[in-house]
């Protein structure tokens, strides 16, 4: 059993950077902006919430594995190992059934944001699956080219193309709604994908943030988040 881990999130802005708080726990996953303006922090044990560099577990359970935060424009969804719910007010969380989903351990889950009821997911042993109804059924994603991963992200940007980030695979992208990919050429090796994200599909100042081990940090943004071991 992986033991407990401290992170600190720090939110940058300018020169200077504001600690937040730190994290016990033995895995972090998933950063997401609320439209609120609070920032959600997805981890092994559940989700933690700071608003205004105030904490609050709005999930505090063991392996209660959020590793995907994607928001609809209404609701937040949770995707992870075995877990997969919904949350309106931030307060209550749903499991949710849906139809043609035939495993819940998710890895990787995004929404296209120009149309919030098409939602991508990646099951570990079932693969890449999309739904058209806001998550209610899902189908197989053909994904031609994409090899398959046990560990990715994907995320669909303002212009409906689907990046998917494979550990150890690289970076790929689909501008036919996820019928083909193509690999994006690069020396650089991958690790699955960026992790913050904002409810416009981008992470904060228009960019997304990229995930590197032990360090989170937004690129080419004026605001930066990142979590180290203290």
């Amino acid at each position: 059993m992986r033991p407990f881990t401290f992170f600190t999130l720090f939110l940058g802005l300018a020169l200077a950077q504001t600690p937040l708080s730190p994290v016990p726990t033995r895995d972090v996953h998933a950063l997401l902006w609320h439209p609120s303006g609070a920032l959600l922090l997805g981890h092994h044990d559940g989700i933690v919430l700071w608003n205004n560099s105030t904490s609050q577990d709005l999930v505090r359970r063991r392996d209660w594995d959020a590793m995907n935060l994607a928001w609809d424009g209404e609701r937040l969804l949770v995707a992870g190992h075995w877990i997969y719910a919904e949350s309106r007010d931030l307060k209550r969380f749903r499991d949710l059934k849906p139809k043609g989903l035939p495993a819940l351990d998710l890895h990787a889950y995004t929404i296209d944001p120009r149309k919030p009821q098409v939602h991508y997911a990646l099951e570990a042993t079932y693969g890449y699956l999309r739904s058209q109804d806001g998550g209610q059924s899902f189908a197989k994603l053909p994904a031609q080219g994409l090899p398959k991963a046990g560990m990715a992200f994907l995320l669909v940007d303002q212009k409906g193309r689907i990046w998917a980030s494979l550990m150890e695979s690289g970076l790929f992208v689909s501008e036919d709604g996820g019928r083909s990919f193509r690999p994006i050429p690069s020396r650089r090796v991958y690790w699955p994908g960026w992790t913050g994200r904002a409810p416009s599909g981008k992470g904060a100042e228009g960019h997304a943030f990229q995930a590197i081990p032990a360090t989170w940090g937004a690129t080419r943004g004026r605001g930066k988040v990142t979590s180290s071991h203290p």
